[in-house]
């Protein structure tokens, strides 16, 4: 499971700025609840999705709450949409950050 690349980058105060000015857009296309678990389906678009060749990548965000608060969460990206796939190849041959 890779982290959510885009929860890795810092926000700015509006919100829809990644750092380096690209707008990073996050769209909620499912949500599921079952029990005490939560999961968000998002496709995300932006700087650096252009920069990988394709048009959005698909994330998943997984949360478990206990009482009133979050207990847990997880990302992990969609590995079997095909332009998921080739953003996470993408992603890989990238040097590492400093």
């Amino acid at each position: 499971m890779l982290a959510n690349p885009v929860c890795r980058q810092g926000r700015d105060p509006e919100g829809d700025r990644a750092p380096g000015g690209d707008k990073t857009r996050a769209t909620i296309i499912g949500k599921y609840v079952s029990g005490n678990v939560a999961v968000v389906q998002f496709e995300i678009r932006g700087g650096a999705t252009q920069k990988a060749g394709v048009d959005r990548f698909i994330v998943w965000n997984i949360y478990e709450v206990k009482g009133d608060k979050i207990a847990a969460g997880t990302s992990a990206l969609q590995r079997t949409d095909p332009q998921t796939a080739r953003f996470i190849e993408w992603q890989q041959s990238q040097p590492p950050a400093r």
